[in-house]
């Protein structure tokens, strides 16, 4: 993202909140999910809802199962524009902001416990009035942005990969905790929240996380002993996991037999050190099973002849007496 100019697209001159590049997930928010819904929404996972009802008459809305009370905190939304409908709303709400209006209403901001924008009038509201233009282009919101929630200041921001379109909205309380929502007026709307992380330094002051975390973290965050600890961009996540690596992988020992060759055993006859079991090396020897001293394997020889002696009982010069060796008595 880096920081954001009047030249650029977003047409801010307002400056982009240094914490929002480097976000760490905590473990204790790395298994958040979707709360509630209005009877109109389904939740198909936990990062995701899909609204049912038939029409578009009607405004249902959905809630972060988590309320913040302090700290800085990011989030992505993936709101597809061609699925915002008449009406589509996105900000926070305390635990009683309503989920559901009848009519076509910017429900995120519509009573005195909700903020939010509109992201089809692109429009601030709170307590159902309209606060200011939002973003200050008038231009959509991609299909994914990021909402920057600063508990502490009391500030709603919202960002995408273009650039930062500065506050929305300010002087929010914090007496209550806070939900991200969501609402939405149409019909087979799809739309997805994921937590990203809070700044880093609530992060190092409750302990650097170090490991894989549920399905709120696609960075692997590593602290090594006495190192930099390697953090995640809310900007720059890749789409799958991805483990950091910090340290050289240790070959694996050699195997203690040929995985190609199960009948394998060690031995020193071979150029690795093993030897074919049941098989000498070619050199003249018959491959049948005898023994080196050329010993018969079964007293009898091999196509009527001795191997490499003479049959017990005959003669030594070596000559049989004319009977094959498998009819004596």
């Amino acid at each position: 993202m880096g920081v954001t100019t009047s030249t650029s697209q977003t047409g801010m001159t307002e400056m982009e909140p240094g914490w929002v590049k480097t976000v760490q997930v905590l473990p204790e928010f790395a298994n958040d999910k979707m709360g509630s819904v209005s009877e109109g929404f389904s939740i198909t996972n936990p990062n995701s809802i899909y609204r049912h009802r038939l029409g578009h008459f009607d405004s249902d809305g959905a809630k972060w199962g988590r309320g913040f009370t302090s700290g800085k905190h990011a989030f992505e939304v993936f709101y597809p524009v061609a699925l915002r409908g008449a009406e589509a709303t996105v900000g926070v709400g305390t635990e009683s902001a309503p989920l559901y209006a009848k009519g076509k209403v910017a429900l995120v901001g519509s009573t005195k416990d909700s903020w939010g924008i509109s992201l089809r009038t692109k429009r601030s509201f709170h307590r159902n009035a309209m606060v200011k233009k939002y973003p200050i282009t008038q231009r959509e919101l991609p299909d994914k942005f990021y909402m920057y929630l600063d508990v502490d200041a009391g500030l709603l921001q919202f960002g995408s990969d273009v650039g930062f379109y500065g506050t929305a909205l300010n002087h929010i309380p914090r007496n209550q905790p806070l939900h991200p929502m969501v609402s939405s007026t149409a019909h087979k709307a799809t739309i997805s929240i994921v937590y990203r992380g809070t700044a880093c330094d609530i992060a190092q002051q409750a302990g650097m996380v170090t490991g894989p975390l549920g399905h709120n973290q696609h960075v692997v965050i590593v602290a090594p002993p006495g190192g930099t600890t390697v953090v995640s961009t809310a900007t720059a996540l890749p789409p799958t996991p991805q483990p950091v690596a910090l340290y050289p992988a240790v070959p694996p020992p050699p195997p203690a037999y040929s995985p190609q060759d199960p009948s394998v055993e060690p031995g020193s006859g071979s150029k690795a050190g093993w030897e074919p079991k049941g098989e000498k090396p070619s050199g003249g020897e018959p491959s049948g099973g005898e023994p080196s001293g050329g010993e018969p394997s079964g007293g009898e020889p091999s196509g009527g002849e001795p191997s490499g002696g003479e049959p017990s009982g005959e003669p030594s010069g070596g000559e049989t007496s004319g009977e094959p060796q498998a009819e004596k008595q």
